[in-house]
């Protein structure tokens, strides 16, 4: 399962992450937002747009839909570092690759807790650009390397805050979250939000929570090639 596909629930859809390894095990999982979804929360995935344009799998969906498998442990919470989660791979087809504009992209390293650095280029490639702007690739560089978050999600007037957060100045949109980012062929993180206004379905600047704290939340190792 490559990272930046559209990913989708009965509820929602989002965009997969890295393909990691559960330390200590031979459990093989995919990574994710951690606020798209719950444990037990089962995942498909579907080429192209969902029905009608649904920001969801439903029932119709998932017939015709390729079954990932279930939400697992969850980082996302309040002053969590990161908006992180796992997702069983039920077939077992872990990778270390992403998709960024219909090609293939290989993950060779994951950055360290403090690499990140103000400057630094950095892409996000997700299901949300790609649908939404015709564009699934979106750059910029790192605008602060080291922040506080304060996410609200649309309906919701729970406010999430998140620590040691990475602000960038690349353009993401709704569907986007989950999705890798990195800089070349190095993991830097997990798209976690972005300033969406009402109306927009695309904005800047976003914000991210680093690979090296999803490793860490979330016990496992981000797979390379």
């Amino acid at each position: 399962m490559l990272g930046a596909l559209q990913i989708a629930t009965s509820q929602l859809a989002c965009s997969a992450n890295f393909a990691a390894k559960v330390v200590g095990t031979a459990n093989y999982v995919l990574l994710s937002a951690g606020h798209c979804g719950t444990a037990g929360t089962e995942w498909y995935h579907k080429q192209g747009p969902l029905a009608n344009n649904q920001p969801k799998c439903d029932a119709i969906c998932q017939l015709s839909a390729y079954d990932i498998g279930a939400g697992g442990r969850n980082a996302f919470g309040n002053n969590s570092s990161a908006d992180a989660q796992r997702i069983g791979l039920r077939n077992g087809d872990q990778t270390s690759s992403i998709y960024t504009d219909g090609t293939i992209h290989d993950i060779t390293s994951v950055q360290a807790e403090q690499g990140a650095y103000v400057g630094e280029p950095t892409c996000v490639s997700g299901s949300g650009g790609e649908f939404h702007t015709g564009m699934g690739v979106h750059c910029g560089t790192v605008r602060n390397a080291d922040l506080t978050t304060f996410s609200t999600e649309p309906g919701s007037n729970v406010t999430t805050t998140l620590v040691h957060q990475i602000k960038a100045s690349y353009t993401s949109c709704a569907g986007d979250s989950g999705g890798p980012i990195y800089d070349g062929h190095m993991a830097m993180g997990v798209q976690s939000s972005t300033e969406l206004l009402p109306g927009e379905v695309c904005a800047h600047p976003s914000f991210l929570s680093k690979a090296a704290q999803e490793e860490s939340q979330l016990d496992v190792t981000i797979l390379t090639g």
